[in-house]
């Protein structure tokens, strides 16, 4: 039996356009950190960890509506467009 790593990421605020260099730009600055980090070094063992990665949905939920009604585009989001051409 594998034992568990775990990832929690809090939840986002909506994006204020009054302070734009001290706020958050996209939802995804909350778990890209995360996934670049362990793009260069694993964060676990995957020989004897599972990984489980908790959100916060419902505020993940309502920046991804502010941001979409915003105009604001995440970087992921955009990445996995591009990936599909």
């Amino acid at each position: 039996m594998k034992n568990v790593f775990i990832i929690i990421s809090g939840g986002t605020g909506i994006y204020d356009p009054k302070d734009p260099d001290q706020h958050d730009q996209t939802w995804d600055n909350f778990v890209t950190p995360p996934l670049l980090r362990s793009a260069r070094t694993a964060l676990h063992d995957a020989k004897t960890e599972d990984v489980h990665w908790l959100v916060h949905e419902p505020a993940y939920a309502e920046r991804w509506t502010s941001d979409l009604s915003n105009k604001k585009i995440s970087r992921l989001w955009l990445l996995a467009m591009q990936a599909k051409t």
